[in-house]
């Protein structure tokens, strides 16, 4: 076993300025930044297959449990609220006015960048990246609203019993 930079590799870590032997240092830690790091992609992958379809994929949507509460990322809530705004004011079957109302959400609040790129899934947003969500350029499929739901409510699910538990332990060791 070797001492060094490598943390990620290596079985020891150092404690009070001494090498001791320890197990993998991001065993909890990865699995955390490997579950959001999914649900980042997640939430925008859902975001995108309710723009291909709108009605539909907002009643699957809804038949999965998805809520405004269940988006972390501010991107795709303004993308899936832009849905919902244009379903409640029934305009919904047309995609490109779901798709212009999304738009303005995302320039209301600074993510759009009109140099962003086709491909881009990041915060900022432009005309081609999201004309490029919204019609399955990423190679989603318009049902996908069916997979990429339940699996954001479970992931919400388990991150909230996560935080629940982690404030748990911090108590009981703080009591310590």
């Amino acid at each position: 076993m070797r001492r060094g930079s490598d943390a990620a590799e290596s079985r020891w870590a150092c404690v009070d300025g001494r090498w001791v032997e320890d197990g993998p240092w991001w065993g909890l830690e990865r699995s955390v930044v490997e579950v959001q790091r999914w649900r980042v992609e997640l939430e925008v992958r859902l975001a995108g297959a309710i723009l291909r379809l709108p009605r539909v994929g907002l009643l699957r949507a809804d038949e999965a449990g998805v809520t405004a509460a269940s988006f972390e990322r501010p991107d795709a809530l303004l993308m899936y609220q832009a849905a919902q705004c244009c379903r409640a004011d029934g305009t919904v079957e047309d995609k490109s006015i779901v798709l212009a109302t999304a738009r303005a959400a995302l320039r209301s609040w600074d993510l759009w960048d009109p140099r962003q790129p086709r491909a881009a899934r990041g915060l900022a947003w432009s005309d081609e990246s999201l004309v490029a969500l919204a019609c399955g350029a990423d190679g989603d499929a318009v049902g996908d609203v069916t997979v990429y739901g339940p699996q954001l409510v479970e992931v919400e699910r388990r991150m909230t019993e996560g935080r629940r538990l982690w404030g748990e332990m911090y108590r009981l060791f703080e009591a310590v």
